[in-house]
């Protein structure tokens, strides 16, 4: 195997099994027994995840009786480790098969080559280029990793009720990885390699309706309409054959489309109507007016996201090229942006120069430019005129009906406005200082101009995050906030942010998540490509148990915010509240390589670590996320404490979790859903119920999310969990 100057065993799991110890074949006679090959299969087909005996038992014996199979399971446990050690004097100190509590598993960090891994990894690092738009990388590394596959996983175990499962997770990474290579292709100018490619996933899966809409427009691309037809009457004879369905709504709009010729005939996958507004250059001689250009652009990305054709990138995500030297093409990529704005802001005195161009992103082409020498007075007027530019051209050139005109936020006082922005630029950075001072900010120009909608709404904003990050008094904080986002709607009720606000009071403050939902629904549909609204609405969904549409919102936001951290962090927590671990693990381990200091992204990643049994893999990663935050491991009040500490007792440590729930109990710092978490792992079934309850009377937000964390899974089926769900107004569908 190629991997064998790197490690001492290689061990291959597609297609035909085959272990190599020293470059060397592991003879059949190795293994004493067909059930201690068969065991090395089972602990590899999740490295790193702890068996239980029960579960080993279960797996490769059936339906025999278990407690005669205890020590056949502990025979061929020794006989495993004396085929991968012949040296070993000691079964505990083999490196391979580890025994953890009252399980076992094959170490995460043993010197292991495993094709599976190599393959995931390939994938990894294809998935990387392809987002950085480095496609040429991007197609030799899917390559690489697809040259892996080579059969089904494990072939020859096809029949084993232990295999299934694991066979068609790798099969669809495997045909999603086609999937990507077919792409790339396409994003290369090579639509004969994609189309070859996509034949692959067709091959394997004739009913894969992604496929067979890739392939249509593949051929339509190259000019092959009749082609494109012949694939979608091929699909729709496969899926009546075989699932006696006719073709989805997409895949039959596709075709349509396709007849009649409306779609355009390129190879780049960015879309023009997809659209980046980067952040201005600042050419101000004042530093302290950055705030003021990056109002500028904020402004402008709010203007153009009313029109309803354009996908507008949110700032986030757009914040992040500020003082780039990336070429127009690579951002486009990147974001998967089709058209691009960038300009300038010079700021003196009272006069102002704009500059602003709308770029062609595939090409690097200008389309179209502007220069603007005007009074600071007539700021509202340039904003909405540049915004007006960039539409019509737009129009002319891709709009297919006539598009709404970009509306003014405001025309009065300057000076108001510039506080407005002042406020906005403090309030995105969420700590404890900048939410103060944007909360002075917006005071500030409400006592200039109280009939200012936004200045509430901002000032609703700043008041709320205080008060739910515990920065000012809880229940004074959301009163407030409350006011204010009722102010702001007395004055523009077109104001979805506002709606927000109330219905993330309604959550949080009145625990009510039901009567939450309207007020999401509506700023929802007020502002459809506002990510704080979807980020919020979709807490609401995993409170309400609503998992599906938690997703969905999620995956919304990542639209709109494809580079954000936060929106590739928050689809992965919203993948393992749905249980989707390997979906939840692929999305978290994207937002790691974005940022690998958030302690959020590390506390899922361990948790999901954990549900999946792989528990060196989760302390190492709950440990990563405690020393992150500013508190110290012992005094860390907070989830991940108490799964770190359960993954230690589970890794033999007895004792660390109930020391650390006594150390807490009776501090300033108690958290009572923290306490019951603590208590339902240890098993204290009634203790945590009494914890439980007094966080939900206490009102612990920590409360909202429990109900709904796989952690609690064991307790689901109890009648008093029923009773809380009751009491929330929520569902646990699809957790049993």
């Amino acid at each position: 195997m190629e991997s064998q100057n790197h490690s001492s065993l290689a061990v291959r799991l597609f297609g035909q099994f085959e272990a190599l110890l020293e470059g060397e074949p592991v003879p059949a006679s190795a293994w004493g027994r067909r059930k201690t090959e068969t065991l090395l299969k089972v602990l590899l087909t999740e490295r790193g995840r702890v068996f239980s005996q029960d579960q080993l038992i279960e797996l490769l014996y059936g339906g025999e009786n278990p407690h005669k199979k205890f020590g056949n399971l502990r025979g061929r446990i020794s006989e495993l480790r004396r085929a991968l050690e012949p040296h070993l004097d000691k079964g505990g100190n083999s490196r391979y098969i580890l025994r953890i509590g009252e399980g076992y598993c094959f170490s995460s960090n043993a010197p292991c080559w495993l094709d599976t891994e190599a393959f995931q990894e390939g994938i990894r690092d294809a998935e990387q280029a392809q987002e950085s738009g480095q496609w040429r990388l991007a197609v030799e590394s899917y390559e690489r990793a697809i040259e892996l596959y080579r059969g089904e996983f494990l072939e020859t175990d096809r029949y084993e009720e232990w295999s299934l499962a694991s066979r068609e997770s790798w099969q669809e990474e495997y045909l999603s990885a086609l999937a990507q290579l077919a792409e790339c292709h396409v994003q290369l100018g090579d639509c004969s390699r994609a189309i070859t490619t996509c034949k692959q996933v067709l091959k394997i899966q004739p009913i894969r309706e992604p496929a067979i809409r890739q392939l249509m427009r593949y051929y339509y691309v190259a000019g092959e309409d009749s082609r494109a037809v012949e694939a979608f009457e091929k699909g729709k004879q496969a899926l009546k054959e075989r699932l006696d369905v006719e073709p989805s709504s997409e895949t039959t709009s596709l075709y349509e489309q396709i007849r009649q010729g409306e779609l355009p005939r390129r190879t780049s996958a960015l879309d023009p109507l997809r659209i980046a507004v980067l952040p201005f250059v600042n050419l101000c001689p004042n530093p302290e007016d950055e705030y003021f250009v990056d109002g500028m652009t904020e402004e402008l990305i709010y203007s153009l996201s009313k029109v309803p054709e354009l996908k507008v990138i949110a700032q986030t995500s757009v914040l992040s090229y500020k003082g780039t030297k990336k070429s127009i093409p690579q951002i486009g990529r990147e974001l998967r942006v089709g058209t691009v704005v960038e300009g300038s802001v010079r700021k003196a005195d009272s006069k102002l120069r704009i500059t602003a161009q709308l770029i062609n992103a595939d090409s690097d082409e200008h389309i179209w430019a502007g220069k603007y020498d005007r009074d600071l007075d007539d700021v509202f007027a340039i904003q909405t005129e540049i915004a007006q530019q960039v539409t019509n051209v737009l129009r002319k050139q891709m709009l297919t009906k006539e598009a709404s005109s970009p509306e003014i936020r405001y025309s009065g006082s300057t000076e108001v406005y510039g506080l407005y922005l002042e406020g906005r630029y403090f309030l995105k950075k969420r700590f404890k200082n900048s939410l103060q001072k944007a909360r002075k900010s917006f005071e500030k120009a409400l006592q200039i101009d109280d009939g200012f909608a936004l200045a509430h709404a901002g000032l609703a904003d700043a008041i709320w995050l205080l008060a739910h990050n515990g920065f000012i008094p809880t229940q004074a904080g959301y009163d407030m906030a409350e006011q204010e986002a009722k102010r702001t709607l007395a004055i523009d009720d077109t104001i979805g942010g506002a709606y927000a606000t109330l219905g993330a009071i309604q959550t949080f403050d009145r625990f009510d998540p039901r009567g939450a939902e309207p007020y999401f629904r509506q700023a929802v549909e007020l502002e459809p490509r506002n990510v704080q609204i979807r980020h919020w609405a979709a807490c609401l969904f995993i409170i309400l148990g609503r998992l599906d549409d938690a997703i969905d919102s999620y995956q919304q936001a990542l639209d709109i915010d494809p580079v954000s951290v936060i929106a590739n962090r928050s689809l992965g927590c919203a993948y393992y509240y749905a249980r989707r671990y390997d979906d939840a693990l692929r999305q978290l381990l994207k937002a790691e390589r974005m940022e690998t200091q958030d302690w959020n992204v590390h506390q899922y990643l361990g948790q999901v670590w954990l549900k999946k049994g792989q528990y060196e893999r989760a302390r190492a990663a709950l440990e990563k996320s405690c020393e992150i935050t500013t508190e110290g491991l012992q005094d860390q009040i907070s989830i991940e404490s108490v799964a770190l500490f359960h993954v230690r007792e589970l890794m033999g440590e007895t004792g660390m979790l109930q020391q650390f729930i006594e150390r807490i109990i009776g501090t300033e710092r108690e958290a009572s859903a923290i306490v019951s978490l603590g208590y339902f792992l240890l098993g204290d079934v009634d203790t945590g119920f009494e914890w439980l309850e007094r966080s939900r009377i206490a009102r612990d937000t920590w409360y909202l999310y429990l109900l709904q964390d796989p952690l609690l899974d064991s307790i689901k089926s109890n009648p008093r969990y029923r009773e809380h769900l009751g009491k929330l107004g929520t569902s646990s569908k699809g957790h049993l």
